[in-house]
């Protein structure tokens, strides 16, 4: 919220000031709180020694003028840094994207990948992680974003990393992060955002088109949403990163780690924020915020050749072929068969979005794992001189 809203919001929110609010405004918004202190004990003695009544009535007016603005202005020198230009929770990021492009110069790139974890001890730890994710998608029917989030937080924290480097429903204060990533012994950290999505689903841009022409007609006005799978999630994270850096206090140019991921359809990004802080803990300029390209984890058919692995359904229909005197292998051939025939209509969806989304692809699970797990771990922030 820049400074000229919110003091006409906050003037607008005060009846007695109603005569004068457009005065008031404009003074508010060309002098600091000290200033206007000064100028409102000047007019309050002027209007102590008014000689005539036509005197009185103008001093009067304008003490009270100052009066309302010095409120205003001092309400917005106290009011936080952060608040001063994110006025809504991070979490409502992605339902105010004007607002992350006046703050944002928003792209997507490849990050790049330091290497403290190879693809072989990936491919060691992954397939046990998945199956215990598996198993809990399958004994629990619905679960919470909370408890996808925890499981999620296992497989980051399998190489060794210390629990105390990967923190969970990190309050910073106000606002609550899902998953914040910190060196041990440094303050350096990265921040992860999780998010429930049981399907792929594909933005409708001709809805939002319609959205924008009622608004065009007097209808009622369109609201300007981020559909994009995951962007609003790094919008949520780039908010909590810069929140974070405001809060410690560190000024000048860092660049900030975030990610997001989503569960149980596997989807990621990886991305960072380059911020430029004054002493006042405010932007210096615009920041640039990388939204990462998104990464459909596709999984490969050596790790769902064990039964013990498939869902429910696909259970009970190894069961039913096997019952039908199918040999094994054959059963496990008829699965396959059934889960791309089941799974086909949202592949297709997605290899439509990725044709037509060049920050779109398909990524085999366990690369897609290694990079995700290499970039969280080396979450610092760098801080240019």
């Amino acid at each position: 919220m820049n400074q000229k809203k919110f003091l006409s919001d906050f003037l607008s929110g005060c009846r007695k000031a109603a005569a004068i609010r457009a005065e008031a405004e404009v003074t508010a918004s060309i002098h600091s709180a000290a200033e206007l202190r000064v100028f409102l004990c000047s007019h309050e003695e002027n209007l102590r020694t008014a000689v005539t009544p036509d005197q009185a009535a103008l001093f009067r007016r304008e003490v009270k003028k100052y009066t309302f603005a010095l409120a205003a202005k001092e309400a917005w020198e106290k009011r936080p840094s952060f608040k001063k230009m994110v006025p809504f929770p991070p979490h409502h990021a992605g339902d105010n994207t004007g607002t992350m492009k006046n703050l944002f110069d928003i792209f997507s790139e490849e990050v790049d990948i330091t290497e403290s974890v190879s693809v072989e001890e990936i491919k060691g730890i992954y397939p046990t992680w998945k199956k215990d994710f598996l198993e809990l998608i399958e004994k629990t029917s619905e679960p919470s974003e909370r408890e996808l989030q925890v499981s999620f937080a296992r497989l980051l924290s399998f190489l060794g990393v210390k629990e105390t480097d990967i923190r969970q429903f990190v309050e910073l204060r106000e606002v609550e992060a899902d998953i914040m990533l910190k060196e041990d012994g440094n303050e350096d950290v990265g921040f992860v955002e999780i998010k429930k999505n049981k399907k792929f689903k594909k933005p409708r841009p001709g809805k939002q088109k319609k959205q924008a022409e009622k608004q065009k007609y007097g209808g009622k006005k369109a609201k300007r949403k981020e559909k994009r799978p995951l962007v609003a999630a790094m919008y949520q994270a780039a908010l909590y990163a810069l929140y974070k850096a405001i809060c410690r206090g560190k000024t000048g140019k860092q660049i900030i780690k975030i990610a997001a991921m989503s569960l149980p359809r596997m989807m990621s990004r990886l991305g960072s924020i380059e911020i430029d802080l004054d002493a006042n803990g405010m932007l210096v300029g615009k920041g640039k915020l990388n939204i990462g390209i998104l990464q459909i984890w596709k999984s490969g058919h050596k790790d769902q050749k064990t039964p013990a692995e498939y869902s429910s359904t696909e259970k009970a229909v190894f069961k039913m072929l096997v019952e039908r005197g199918n040999s094994e292998e054959e059963a496990r051939a008829g699965v396959e068969a059934f889960r791309a025939e089941n799974l086909s209509d949202e592949e297709k969806t997605m290899d439509e979005y990725i044709k037509d989304n060049k920050d779109a692809v398909w990524t085999d699970e366990n690369v897609a794992a290694y990079e995700f797990i290499n970039y969280t771990r080396k979450c610092f922030v760098r801080r240019n001189p």
